[in-house]
């Protein structure tokens, strides 16, 4: 039996550990934590509720929205605030740029390359690869160039994605015209996180770390110009996610049927729910908070019943 540990796991992010105990090449034991301290409650800790919004942000880059968004509604409630409603909705806009970058991100470029093999694209016919692309509803673009690119990282020998090991398993299921066509889109979607951020930076100042959602409303002023801005985005982003992404979404599902069954888990789902309605309860959200439990039953969230405890933390140091 050997023992493995694969710390940070870098393609979510760096912040999971991974143990396992092997035997004869199978994984026969394995333990997941996340050992990233970052100790936000402590920095806050005696500063003034307003500055909670900036400062909490920088527990990611990546996802800094909710953090702010959050530490804004505690201060609202400890404050007894009620906030106007274009104010709910810049939130809600601006938490949406992060709903839909998180996304993309997250299905093309962070899972992605469990499903799709950017090396088998070379074998691939691209003529076929066109007549697929059509089949599945998705837009074309210089299969052919893409190939030339690809065979240039992979013969560069530099360390990418591209030149990931796990390629060579045997566990990837579509076909190479389907891998030419999802890797397409893959680095397509880079481009649209990019649109994404930019309806954030749009309206919050700035990203990440955006500036504008504060205790008591926001700190951003609508335009003419800036609303113009935010339609031509939204569009585009609609038009690709309608398009490609969700087209894409289904493609993979037909090739990996066995993937529905993964992710169980205790059996349980707990959400906090997105998007402010006027009555700003947080089981009345567009997305509205809740609990599934292992019966599928659906009930509402009780924040009393949530508690944060170590017993199945440890600490070293």
């Amino acid at each position: 039996m050997a023992r493995s540990i694969i710390d940070p796991i870098t393609r979510i992010e760096g912040h999971l550990r991974a143990e396992m105990e092997v035997t004869d090449g199978v994984v026969t034991d394995a333990w997941v934590s996340g050992g990233c301290f970052r100790g936000m409650e402590l920095v806050v800790r005696d500063r003034t509720p307003e500055d909670a919004a900036y400062i909490v942000q920088r527990i990611c880059g990546v996802c800094p929205v909710s953090h702010a968004h959050a530490s804004s509604i505690a201060a609202e409630k400890a404050y007894g605030i009620s906030i106007p409603n274009n104010a709910r909705i810049i939130r809600n806009l601006i938490e949406g740029s992060q709903f839909l970058h998180s996304h993309i991100l997250w299905f093309y470029n962070l899972a992605g390359l469990d499903y799709v093999n950017p090396l088998n694209a070379l074998s691939a016919d691209a003529a076929a690869a066109y007549d697929l692309a059509g089949e599945l509803g998705t837009p074309s673009t210089d299969f052919v160039g893409l190939q030339d690119r690809l065979k240039k990282f992979a013969e560069n020998g530099q360390l990418s994605i591209f030149s990931g090991n796990w390629f060579d398993t045997g566990e990837y299921n579509l076909t190479p015209e389907a891998d030419l066509i999802l890797t397409a889109h893959y680095l397509e979607a880079l481009q649209m996180q990019g649109k994404a951020s930019e309806i954030a930076g749009l309206l919050g100042g700035k990203m990440p770390h955006i500036m504008t959602i504060v205790p008591g409303g926001t700190a951003f002023v609508p335009t003419e110009e800036k609303l113009d801005d935010l339609k031509g985005l939204v569009d585009e982003l609609y038009n690709w996610v309608a398009n490609t992404m969700i087209p894409d979404t289904l493609a993979v599902a037909k090739f990996y049927p066995e993937a529905a069954t993964f992710g169980k888990g205790v059996g349980r789902y707990g959400a906090w729910g997105v998007f402010e309605r006027p009555s700003m309860e947080m089981n009345d959200r567009y997305l509205p908070a809740g609990v599934l439990d292992e019966n599928f039953n659906i009930s509402d969230v009780d924040e009393s019943k949530i508690t944060e405890y170590v017993g199945r933390s440890w600490y070293e140091g």
